[in-house]
């Protein structure tokens, strides 16, 4: 009977051994493998800033920064507010096309803005918020004030303003709503700015 309590013991004494071996071995498995997606984020970065349009570097930011968010908050941030600087020089493009007189419809189909402020409004809904209303491009700005475009151009169909402005408050909507599942705070604030509007 005594053998047998003393062989008990000693088998889970080996096993013991042998599961704290593993989970150090598992350890440096997982620190060698975040090294190297550091390595491989880093590798695109650097890559990334060799691409010609400042809308594709957008939306490569934001997605660098969506994988870095889980590792590093802070560097995950950086990389958006490059993606958004990015974006505001696509649109300063745009619109130096568009008083050269050149028609460029870069960004006026309005599908990369959404985009990059969904990939950014995963991880930090506060940060893509604000961005909304620092990137909003001038034709969706006038036409959620309603003021048409004076230029002579015919434009694609009547209803394209009502459009645009749909688009954009459902945008405005769905990163609001977001920001406040990420932060109950900030919904009450979000609420109490919603309701001194009326």
């Amino acid at each position: 009977m005594r053998n047998r309590r003393w062989l008990a013991a000693a088998v889970v004494a080996i096993c013991c051994l042998g599961v704290f071996g593993q989970s150090t071995d598992d350890d440096e498995a997982a620190k060698e493998k975040l090294r190297r997606k550091e390595l491989l984020i880093e590798s695109i970065f650097s890559d990334g800033r060799e691409l010609r349009l400042p809308e594709n570097r957008a939306i490569l930011l934001a997605r660098l920064g969506v994988k870095v968010w889980d590792i590093d908050q802070k560097r995950g941030d950086d990389l958006f507010q490059d993606a958004i600087t990015e974006l505001l020089a696509a649109q300063a493009e745009v619109e130096a096309e568009r008083l050269r007189g050149r028609q460029n419809d870069g960004l006026s189909n309005h599908s990369i803005r959404p985009q990059v402020l969904q990939m950014i409004a995963g991880r930090n809904a506060d940060l893509a918020l604000r961005s909304l209303f620092r990137t909003r491009p001038l034709v969706v700005e006038r036409a959620m004030s309603g003021i048409s475009a004076k230029d002579g151009k015919i434009r694609g169909s009547v209803g394209s303003d009502s459009y645009l402005a749909q688009n954009e408050l459902n945008l405005e909507q769905t990163i609001a709503r977001q920001a406040a599942d990420q932060n109950p705070e900030r919904a009450v604030a979000l609420l109490q700015a919603v309701l001194k509007k009326g």
